[in-house]
């Protein structure tokens, strides 16, 4: 079988693509179309209910078989290596026109819509095919197809793609419009409290997957040291000023705190936070990871260990990662992403890069010490533990002490994000 560049270019002289006429201002820049369009505009959809009347009669499902079952080995093949192409392949098959698609990625759209549009719709098994993932936790949809008269809703695991013919654009009582009047109800917010965004990577590239930090209702001043609180309330005013992009380094040794009040801010930042683990932190320095951030603008980077990405130069080599770095908070990159970095790391600064810490790319440094012996003591009190404190000791020397830990004092259990 043909693959589908093959078959786009054998049909091109039998069927006319869709086009669209978007008129510019010559004074505008040639990527304005790239970044802003009114073809279809997301904010001026009304928003429709499930139990609207006429809505089930608008949508109608057709047999899912009639256009996407695969025929041979060689369409399993062509499926397998591009989905969506693969998908569009059969609707053009199917209707006899290429349709227009709508990407909606998976952070904007809530899991919620596709089990509710699946039971409020009334979907008919025939008219839907999907596959799940057990994860001895909780059961995920991998992949699924909805077939409807004219449109297929088909989700990839990473985005779901609504693929409708020409016709529907401009008729605003048409299946379309009633879909999306749906969707609408289930977008998420911009950014959502108290939720981190991990990294990672599939074979569509970098991806994010949302997790939700554990609410801690954690005193500053009882927690830290006391020039702590008047330095978080500036770390927090910076990261929320969109017009500032910048560099904040937190340090210190295990236990003191540092992922504690990453959790903090989660509750505190208007922007959305992107975590990059010690494993993917070299990934910083491939080409692919700029597009990842085009696509995740005005958002908080946090790199935890961050200490391979933030070393000094070897010789008169600076390594890729810090360049980088250096591009995203103070150079030609930070204006189009307008990203900040939180970097997190267990030693000290002396071994950072000198050009990290100047002034105007650095937001603010901060060590992270042990409670001072008083503060230590009212912490403890505070918490309930009879201890008499004669010396410094850790957040995590204060909170699981009298664990048992086989004769010792204290023992630390596990830091970054698994810290409890």
């Amino acid at each position: 079988m043909s693959t589908d560049r093959d078959f786009l270019d054998s049909i091109q002289d039998d069927y006319e693509f869709p086009a669209i006429q978007v008129c510019i201002d010559d004074e505008e820049e040639s990527d304005f179309i790239q970044h802003y369009s009114n073809i279809l505009d997301f904010a001026k959809i009304k928003r429709v209910k499930f139990e609207d009347p006429g809505v089930k009669d608008k949508i109608k499902f057709t047999p899912w078989k009639e256009i996407f079952e695969l025929k041979d080995v060689a369409e399993a093949d062509f499926e397998a290596d591009d989905s969506l192409s693969y998908v569009s392949y059969k609707y053009i098959h199917k209707y006899g026109i290429i349709p227009h698609n709508l990407t909606i990625r998976n952070e904007v759209i809530s899991g919620k819509f596709y089990d509710k549009f699946f039971h409020k719709m009334e979907v008919p098994l025939d008219s839907c095919h999907f596959g799940h993932t057990y994860s001895n936790k909780k059961m995920e949809l991998d992949f699924f197809y909805f077939s409807m008269e004219k449109m297929t809703l088909f989700f990839d695991g990473n985005s779901s793609h609504l693929l409708y013919p020409r016709e529907y654009l401009n008729d605003k009582e048409s299946p379309l419009y009633t879909l999306l009047g749906i969707i609408k109800n289930y977008k998420l917010p911009i950014v959502v409290k108290n939720k981190i965004y991990v990294v990672y990577r599939s074979s569509n590239g970098f991806q994010k997957k949302s997790f939700d930090v554990r609410k801690r209702n954690i005193s500053i001043s009882d927690n830290y040291n006391d020039d702590f609180p008047e330095i978080s309330e500036d770390i927090i005013n910076k990261l929320n000023d969109r017009k500032k992009t910048g560099l904040v380094i937190l340090h210190g040794e295990p236990g003191t705190g540092k992922t504690t009040f990453i959790r903090y801010l989660a509750s505190k930042l208007k922007r959305n936070i992107i975590f990059i683990s010690p494993d993917m932190v070299h990934h910083i320095t491939s080409p692919e990871f700029i597009p990842f951030l085009l696509d995740n603008s005005d958002s908080i980077l946090i790199i935890e260990d961050a200490e391979p990405a933030l070393q000094k130069r070897i010789g008169d080599e600076r390594s890729g990662a810090v360049s980088n770095i250096l591009n995203m908070t103070d150079g030609l990159l930070s204006d189009c992403l307008n990203i900040s970095i939180v970097a997190t790391f267990n030693t000290t600064t002396k071994d950072i890069d000198d050009a990290l810490l100047r002034k105007g790319r650095l937001l603010k440094s901060y060590k992270f010490d042990k409670l001072s012996k008083e503060k230590a003591q009212a912490l403890a009190k505070k918490l309930g533990k009879n201890i008499e404190i004669n010396e410094p000791m850790s957040l995590a020397q204060i909170y699981f002490y009298g664990d048992d830990t086989n004769g010792e004092d204290f023992k630390i259990r596990k830091t970054g994000f698994g810290f409890k």
